[in-house]
């Protein structure tokens, strides 16, 4: 039985599966670092310190001179002889009180200390990470819904 040649939809098709593990890979990236937070039975609590902080801001794209600033701060730690960086995405408030220099506490993935997060900023961190996902689940359950309702509508009729 020869294969069947590659049309346009089937090549839609396959770039849509590749966009949707991109995505849920890029968000598995991203939500490690809460981990310890949240799971505390994994975590490791290593001392460190803020190297660095800034401030990024981004127009919004509706064209008026609004913008959004997302706050960072550095910190870094030693962990069995090996340094490690952490850049965490933190509120206004917490950015505000740290300065570089200063001792934090991150919490660190037990056996992967370079996954991590200032301890500081649980609760920022934890709220943007829930929000990550909520969004996530809802595009898949939206996706799942299009699929289903796409099959139905081209399967042969039964005989």
């Amino acid at each position: 039985m020869p294969k069947p040649a590659l049309n346009f939809f089937s090549v839609l098709k396959y770039f849509g599966y590749f966009v949707v593990i991109a995505v849920h890979v890029q968000m598995l990236r991203g939500t490690t670092e809460v981990l310890p937070l949240l799971i505390p039975a994994l975590a490791e609590e290593i001392p460190g310190q803020v190297s660095e902080k800034y401030q990024r801001s981004r127009r919004s794209q509706g064209g008026n001179s609004a913008s959004r600033i997302s706050y960072y701060v550095v910190s870094q730690y030693t962990h069995q002889g090996h340094q490690y960086h952490n850049e965490d995405l933190v509120s206004e408030d917490l950015y505000d009180q740290v300065s570089p220099g200063q001792a934090v506490t991150v919490a660190t993935l037990r056996g992967f200390p370079q996954v991590g997060m200032m301890q500081a900023n649980r609760h920022y961190g934890l709220r943007n990470t829930g929000l990550l996902v909520s969004i996530l689940v809802a595009v898949d359950l939206l996706l799942l819904l299009i699929i289903r309702r796409f099959r139905r509508r081209h399967q042969p009729a039964a005989k």
